[in-house]
């Protein structure tokens, strides 16, 4: 019986372990990419990179952000997707919808530019005809950010994914 309990002692120790490891690591890739791609620029002037950006090719989206992305300018070097709608019945009668869409905004660095992309996301609950908002959400979309530089510049992207996998190796060998 004590070698048991040890055991399950052990396996909790070693499961919460491995859990903070990865927490870590993904904290340190998040951490990593956010500080490349704030410090990256585009080598194209901003009416070019913003061209490439706003591709109405729904194949270079889907490779970027999984999806065939739409977009529609909201502004000067601002965009906005078609939003994604997403409906669930709650066990007591509301009915519980979520709205995805993202953002991209663009801005001259120096003698090039930056376009950052950001994911928005809102629940509303309708309950006995009324409606409340229960989540709004809005980040910047590293990920979504790098796959793009990825796309434009290869090599540089390269360089900023190896700075985030290492970041991540260390801070899970912690």
């Amino acid at each position: 019986m004590r070698r048991l309990m040890w055991l399950a002692l052990f396996l909790l120790v070693s499961t919460s372990t491995l859990g903070c490891a990865w927490l870590r690591a993904a904290e340190a890739r998040q951490l990593t990419l956010d500080h490349e791609l704030t410090r990256y620029v585009i080598e194209k002037p901003l009416d070019e990179a913003w061209k490439i950006a706003l591709s109405e090719d729904k194949t270079f989206w889907e490779v970027i952000a999984g999806r065939g992305l739409n977009w529609e300018e909201t502004g000067r070097f601002q965009a906005r997707s078609a939003t994604e709608t997403d409906t669930d019945k709650e066990a007591d009668g509301g009915v519980r919808i979520t709205k995805v869409w993202f953002e991209a905004e663009g801005a001259t660095a120096g003698d090039g530019s930056q376009i950052h992309f950001f994911r928005n996301s809102e629940t509303h609950v309708i309950q006995k005809g009324q409606s409340s908002l229960v989540d709004s959400s809005r980040y910047r979309d590293l990920e979504m950010e790098l796959a793009f530089i990825k796309k434009l510049d290869p090599k540089a992207g390269a360089a900023i994914e190896a700075k985030a996998r290492s970041a991540e190796e260390e801070a899970r060998n912690e």
